[in-house]
């Protein structure tokens, strides 16, 4: 597979734990104000900008508003465990996930998408009513016409009366067949309000790189296939998986091949979906996945068949014909139905992961099994 890079110049960034100090935040020196101070709403932005990129999360609403929350200040508990966890390598999509702080922020995303889903049907409602409208307008106006043409037969030219009612009579029909036409008109902006809601809901629920669903819609996936395997008393499992020495690809051979890796990934976890089975990227190099009906020994052979296809190619670019080489990923796959609440497996599966990472990568670990046989070498 050609891979296309680019070799930009990579800004170099400050660490995230230089502005989660307890206290003033680090100094800026190239974004001041009046007097030589550094100026609030630049330190800001830039700190929510080093939470985002130094910890490789989804730009999304629910992502921005807790980094807002943590370089304000305004969620100190939260502000406080992601310093602690950024002096060990920084925090995880999957670890924000579970924190309750939150999901505050995802229940407000969640929200805004169930305000969408409403307005869609009242769309849909108002263009079956203007539809309906439309055709008992027509069928009134032709009824109108009907009787007309029947009095002015009636009427020989002589009666005044008759002439008058079908005078009205004609009048009537002109301006129900105007209101007609608005109602048409009114039909087709419904309509085409309707397919721009549809790309919205779309566009908000795709992973726009890869083309798969992403953490909003999996989000909306978790609670659906929770509720359905509990009502049919199947098992249910949840995987994280992510990319091996990602940002090493990045680094060396540039961000369009790093793109182009995170989607020949996608494509590789895909032919593995289907009605039973739910991949979405859950933002950087992580792409997390649901089995239905699969126990964890199942997802994690799943798993293990599609690793062992991706490891087996080979990538070079195909500009310069330097070798990007094998990709590989970890995982870590968790029973949701392990715990009451479904939500811990999120951490449990992120715990695994983080395992097969530090224990060889090129893995795929159950969460809570104490070994695993024949660990992969150290790449």
């Amino acid at each position: 597979m050609g891979m296309f890079i680019r070799s930009p110049s990579l800004a170099a960034r400050r660490p995230l734990g230089n502005w989660l100090r307890t206290g003033a935040s680090a100094p800026i020196t190239d974004n001041v104000g009046m007097g030589g101070r550094p100026d609030p709403k630049h330190q800001l932005l830039e700190q929510i900008s080093a939470f985002l990129i130094d910890n490789d999360l989804e730009v999304n609403p629910a992502n921005l508003a807790t980094a807002f929350h943590v370089a304000s200040g305004g969620k100190p508990r939260l502000a406080f465990q992601v310093a602690q966890l950024s002096a060990h390598g920084g925090i995880t999509q999957a670890w924000l996930d579970a924190h309750p702080d939150h999901e505050s922020e995802v229940h407000e995303a969640e929200m805004s998408r169930r305000l969408m889903s409403e307005l869609d049907e009242v769309l849909t409602q108002f263009s079956r009513q203007a539809t309906a409208a439309r055709s008992a307008a027509s069928d009134y106006s032709s009824d109108l016409q009907r009787h007309a043409c029947e009095l002015k037969e009636m009427d020989g030219g002589t009666d005044n009366l008759v002439g008058r009612l079908v005078s009205l009579t004609q009048r009537m029909a002109e301006r129900t067949r105007a209101i007609e036409g608005e109602l048409s008109s009114r039909e087709k902006e419904a309509r085409k309000l309707r397919r721009q809601m549809g790309q919205m809901k779309r566009d908000a629920e795709q992973d726009h790189l890869t083309g798969l669903p992403n953490r909003r819609a999996f989000e909306v996936q978790f609670t659906a296939a929770c509720e359905k395997a509990r009502e049919n008393d199947e098992a249910l499992s949840l995987a994280f998986c992510d990319i091996d020495h990602f940002k090493r690809v990045n680094d060396t051979h540039g961000h369009d091949a790093g793109d182009r890796v995170l989607k020949m990934v996608a494509k590789v976890l895909s032919r593995i979906s289907n009605e039973r089975c739910h991949v979405a990227r859950h933002g950087g190099e992580e792409f997390v996945m649901l089995f239905r009906g699969k126990d964890v020994l199942q997802s994690k052979d799943a798993l293990d068949q599609a690793r062992e296809t991706l490891g087996a190619l080979r990538l070079i670019n195909r500009d310069t014909n330097e070798p990007i080489g094998h990709i590989t990923f970890s995982a870590g796959v968790a029973d949701v139905f392990a715990d009451e609440d479904p939500r811990k497996a999120l951490r449990s599966a992120d715990e695994a992961l983080y395992k097969a990472k530090h224990s060889g990568r090129n893995q795929v670990l159950v969460a809570g099994a104490d070994e695993q046989e024949n660990p992969a070498e150290k790449l």
